[in-house]
């Protein structure tokens, strides 16, 4: 299984519309969640608890990837039975699962066998994992997910102290910083996100969204000019 502060291998695979989605896909964090097998009690429980908060993780930005082992038509009737709003990939060869360390031998009422084990990462939009979890129950998985990214932003929030406004790298001098974008929905109301979403490009800024109200950035700011 890998670890915290590893980079999460990337995947590309079919939905349950036959669609390609990669983990690229995605703005904010992402989950992405290995289940054994859709339409199965556990698995049921676990995918209904994304769903049914749904919403908290919508208006945080968090892209949701359930993977299994699955053909693409089996995921098909589990997402429209359950009303699933997330995807669902089909790891048919079990190759992503495996890159994960999600996949392998476990044994099932005596019997050894091959297969997805129940295991869950975030990832942050660097594409670091940033959590994980193993053998996760179900049922309470999509709250203590919520809860844990609560604390992760409460953790970025202590560190505002240390920071320089992001308008600052235009004169500032220096090479590597964390800066801050207070109230981007304003910026955006304003019409002057395009410039600062140009700033942050040029300087090859990898953002952190922390809330509605307050984005911080971890910067490795190449070239900064120089005053």
């Amino acid at each position: 299984m890998i670890e915290v502060g590893q980079t999460a291998p990337e995947f590309i695979l079919p939905d349950q519309d036959d669609q390609p989605v990669s983990l690229s896909d995605r703005d904010g964090y992402a989950i992405v969640y290995f289940y054994p097998r859709a339409n199965t009690p556990g698995c049921t429980t676990e995918a209904c608890s994304f769903r049914n908060r749904w919403d908290a993780f919508n208006d945080r930005g968090v892209t949701v990837f359930g993977i299994s082992d699955d053909p693409v038509s089996d995921l098909n009737s589990f997402a429209a039975e359950y009303d699933l709003p997330f995807h669902l990939l089909s790891d048919t060869d079990g190759a992503v699962s495996r890159a994960y360390g999600s996949h392998g031998e476990k044994n099932i009422y005596g019997n050894v066998v091959e297969g997805v084990f129940r295991n869950t990462f975030v990832v942050d939009p660097d594409g670091t994992i940033v959590l994980t979890y193993e053998g996760v129950n179900p049922e309470a998985h999509a709250d203590e997910i919520l809860t844990d990214l609560n604390s992760l932003e409460n953790s970025w929030s202590s560190q505002t102290r240390n920071c320089i406004p992001v308008g600052h790298l235009e004169t500032a001098r220096w090479r590597s910083a964390t800066v801050y974008l207070v109230s981007p929905g304003i910026l955006r109301e304003r019409g002057c996100w395009p410039r600062w979403r140009r700033l942050l490009d040029t300087y090859r800024v990898n953002s952190v969204r922390v809330s509605e109200d307050v984005i911080f950035y971890r910067c490795s700011v190449l070239n900064a000019p120089s005053q």
